[in-house]
């Protein structure tokens, strides 16, 4: 921007994801380049048909007109016939000017573009310009090429042009793929590629939209969901918000926050639904199967799911690459047997999959949602129950279509598979799910599911509700006649209770488990010995300490 006022203009082109900030940098740039007196115009490119062509420039010399027209007239000087043939309105304002000269077709075009660039060169010695170009990846290819022949002289006048343009897959033989290699080849143009904000970033958001830090686990589940991508969040934060999940009536955050997945709001919706509106029906059909497998999928596993033929589905998937609503994802870990060779893809934003899911009806997302649990178990074979938390979800999300059984084996192997890596939320999640699909009169299953979601409470410091739950399992194991299985129940109950000095109720426990036992030997009768032991040695501890204080 100084050099540009110095009189070296230049070109900065802009990219990066929709929603990820462009237009706001742009209009930051604007703010600062008014501040140090520049005259700036903003013209915008539209993804439509029939658009006019030069129709960014049009809007920007609509913009200039308007703030100066007396002197936008003596700008347009001796070039205002020619200008005139792209903005007729000219004519309306001003009565003086001429008709554009005749020339041969061929010459017309170089004409016009040496009159618009006079026209910048006379504007810019006075006052030096800020020219904003949006969505460059839509322009028509006579505001390209006048783009380029601007850039030529751009570094002869006081003249900055700021263009976004959104970061997909070029194809080489558009003329807005050539535009930027030209203007690059030739150092016409420096490049600023925007990335999504990291999880600091969302936090900084979220702490500026409400004036107070935000919570760690939405500020966690937001960027999980947005990706850092700015737009996203503060759509995701304002439909939150406006549901009344977020905040209480005095403006701070609500006690009782749950934070689960996120729900797509409309404003991305919209946004997303119109880059899904742009591929194929087959492709479309094939990513919405896609999306309810979820943000990763294997080729193989949509191949079965699917109603298309094997052509059209590689058609599909190519078509999606091509318009970057999917990526190959070799990094994903393929972890049931020897299918580390399948394809493998993965949405290129999580938003897109849930908008996908969000045009579902129920029924239907039900029904696909079996189909896929179904589809798993046919390709993994044995190997499913490595995808147990996939599975689970999956059959949940079935509804009554699913048998109940089935879903709850499935939901208490994903909560054994979150014990095991230590994410003790999803684990309590799991079990509490599977509860209410397990048969009532399943004693032995509801017994290994009050131990289970026990230890799953006692590690989230909810030591009275875990221990609640191994009473339970411990009463269902002793009428089932599993003395094994309820010893060691007593032996973690009075571990857990040991620690908080709960002498009474470590005695209790400890008999009950070795009444159970009987003579038998068992590291639990070891351990419930010890316990017993222990509670005595400290009681006595304590009578002789009161008895010395009593003497004292």
């Amino acid at each position: 921007m100084e050099q540009a006022i110095a009189g070296r203009g230049s070109i900065v082109l802009i990219r990066g994801e929709p929603g990820v900030g462009k237009t706001r940098l742009a209009q930051e740039l604007v703010l600062e380049a008014r501040k140090a007196g520049m005259f700036d115009a903003t013209g915008r490119c539209y993804e439509m048909e029939g658009a006019p062509p030069y129709i960014p420039y049009i809007e920007m010399l609509q913009q200039s007109l308007r703030r100066g027209p007396a002197g936008f007239r003596t700008a347009l000087g001796e070039n205002a016939g020619e200008i005139a043939k792209i903005l007729p309105e000219l004519r309306q304002v001003y009565d003086d000017i001429p008709a554009p000269l005749e020339l041969p077709p061929e010459q017309e075009r170089l004409y016009l573009f040496n009159s618009i660039r006079e026209f910048l060169e006379r504007v810019s010695h006075t006052l030096p310009l800020l020219h904003v170009l949006d969505d460059l990846h839509w322009a028509d290819d006579a505001t390209l090429m006048l783009l380029q022949h601007i850039a030529q002289q751009q570094d002869k006048m006081a003249v900055l042009t700021i263009a976004t343009y959104r970061d997909i897959e070029l194809d080489a033989a558009r003329p807005f793929a050539r535009t930027l290699e030209s203007l690059v080849r030739q150092r016409l143009a420096h490049r600023i590629a925007l990335k999504p904000l990291p999880e600091t970033g969302v936090e900084a958001m979220l702490r500026a939209l409400t004036g107070q830090p935000p919570p760690p686990a939405l500020d966690q589940a937001i960027y999980r969901e947005t990706e850092g991508n700015p737009f996203f969040v503060e759509e995701v934060f304002q439909h939150l918000s406006e549901q009344g999940r977020l905040l209480d009536a005095q403006g701070r955050w609500r006690s009782d926050l749950q934070v689960g997945e996120l729900d797509v709001p409309e404003g991305v919706r919209l946004v997303i639904s119109r880059r899904l509106e742009r591929v194929s029906e087959d492709c479309r059909t094939a990513l919405t199967d896609a999306a309810v497998v979820g943000r990763d999928f294997g080729f193989e596993l949509l191949q079965k799911l699917s109603d298309l033929d094997a052509d059209a589905l590689l058609d599909a998937i190519d078509e999606a690459e091509r318009a970057n609503l999917i990526v190959a994802a070799d990094d994903v870990p393929v972890v049931a047997g020897d299918r580390a060779l399948e394809a493998r893809f993965r949405f290129a934003h999580e938003l897109i999959r849930q908008t996908l899911i969000s045009g579902l009806s129920l029924p239907r997302r039900q029904r696909l949602h079996l189909r896929v649990a179904d589809t798993m178990e046919q390709v993994y074979g044995k190997g499913a129950e490595a995808y147990a938390a996939d599975m689970a979800h999956h059959l949940y999300q079935a509804g009554t279509g699913a048998d109940a059984a089935k879903t709850a084996h499935y939901l208490v192997l994903a909560g054994d598979r979150a014990i095991e890596g230590a994410a003790f939320p999803e684990a309590l999640r799991n079990y509490d799910i599977a509860f209410s699909l397990q048969p009532a009169g399943d004693l032995g299953a509801r017994a290994d599911l009050f131990y289970k979601r026990g230890l799953a409470r006692r590690t989230l410091d909810r030591w009275d509700e875990a221990l609640a739950d191994w009473r339970e399992a411990a009463s269902a194991y002793e009428r089932l006649g599993n003395t094994e299985a309820a010893a060691r129940t007593y032996d973690d109950m009075c571990h857990h209770l040991s620690w908080g000095l709960r002498l009474a109720e470590v005695l209790e426990l400890s008999q009950r488990g070795l009444a159970i036992l009987g003579r038998r030997d068992s590291a639990h009768r070891c351990r419930l010995l010890g316990y017993g032991g222990r509670r005595r040695v400290l009681l006595s501890g304590v009578r002789h300490d009161q008895a010395g204080r009593s003497h004292g």
